[in-house]
């Protein structure tokens, strides 16, 4: 566990152009990030590129979520569970054991939003419990990596180039402050009941220009990140900036239109119809109200593209060992079959 970064600076806006509501402590935090990994032979300590996921009562979900990002070269996940029943650590014991995840449950937020006011002068919110897990990520563990995501669990990064994993695409964005990745959103495919596997079951798709899609999800750096403004973008110190995989500067959350250059966030914002109705009864961790019935049907008729993107992306990364793993499972069956005294069946 790290320690939080601490500042004493001033609770006061600073006046830079355009205007910012960030804060000269945020700022403060900001550069003391950018100074520790500015040292000579600097290794980010927790990894070089980590997720911050706000999760609530998302048991079922986390382990194919997990394992595929692990095998996008993620180096550590920071799951902060909202006080989800039963808490989240039983599911995610073996990936703590292993180092890849540190869990965070949370409950009271009057007393972390008042912390967090204290210590970097922002006011979150009070129903604005993301928003909190990921001033709390920032804050906390920013400075153990060079970069780190804030998706959520029914968002999976897919690959459009063959690329062999997500550190190798971001080395090439370290001047920019992030990198905003456009969403693909994803339907039901007609499924009622939950799947084993999202990015193989679900392939109906919305066409990629459509307005949504503009919408980005960020991967930041810490170093030249003062705070995430939102669920979607940061707030960079002053000469940075967030771009899209294919160069182009991102304003805010949205992109000036969507690209899939190089790497895609599919959004598998409904699953089936099992999994929508668990959605509604979960809520969301913004304090918006939850979907209801009318954002079904919206989803659905939209989502009449075929996609196999994800599909491919799954296959790429696990179908030889799944290949393997049948095929030991037939030939000790064969095995077991076998008569006593060779191959061949006695007459």
């Amino acid at each position: 566990m790290s320690v939080p970064l601490t500042s004493s600076v001033p609770c006061e806006p600073i006046g830079i152009t355009p205007p910012s509501t960030l804060t000269a402590r945020e700022l403060d935090l900001q550069q003391q990030r950018r100074c520790l990994a500015g040292r000579p032979g600097w290794r980010p300590p927790g990894g070089y590129l980590a997720i911050c996921l706000a999760a609530r009562n998302q048991h079922a979900e986390l382990p194919e979520w997990l394992d595929y990002h692990r095998r996008l070269g993620v180096s550590h996940v920071y799951v902060m569970d909202d006080a989800s029943q039963p808490p989240l650590g039983e599911v995610l014991a073996p990936y703590i054991e292993e180092g890849l995840v540190t869990h965070r449950y949370l409950e009271d937020y009057a007393a972390i939003q008042q912390e967090l006011k204290d210590t970097t002068c922002h006011d979150p919110q009070a129903h604005h419990r993301q928003m909190m897990m990921y001033a709390l990520c920032l804050r906390d563990y920013g400075a153990r990596h060079q970069w780190m995501a804030f998706i959520d669990i029914d968002e999976f990064f897919v690959f459009t180039d063959g690329t062999d994993d997500l550190p190798a695409l971001l080395r090439g964005f370290e001047e920019y402050g992030g990198v905003g990745v456009n969403w693909r959103f994803f339907g039901s495919s007609g499924h009622k009941k939950r799947q084993a596997n999202t990015l193989t079951a679900y392939t109906q798709c919305y066409a990629g220009n459509e307005e949504v899609h503009r919408h980005i999800k960020s991967v930041v750096q810490p170093r030249f990140t003062a705070r995430m403004e939102g669920p979607h973008h940061g707030a960079f110190a002053p000469g940075y900036f967030a771009v899209t995989t294919s160069g182009s500067r991102v304003e805010g959350a949205f992109a000036k239109k969507p690209t899939y250059k190089r790497l895609a966030l599919h959004h598998y914002v409904v699953k089936s119809r099992e999994d929508f109705e668990e959605k509604m009864a979960r809520g969301n961790v913004m304090g918006e109200e939850s979907r209801q019935e009318s954002f079904w049907q919206q989803i659905e008729s939209q989502a009449v593209k075929t996609c196999y993107g994800g599909s491919k992306a799954w296959q790429r990364m696990f179908g030889k060992e799944q290949q393997a793993e049948e095929e030991e499972e037939q030939g000790q069956g064969m095995a077991r079959r076998r008569p006593k005294g060779g191959g061949k069946a006695r007459s």
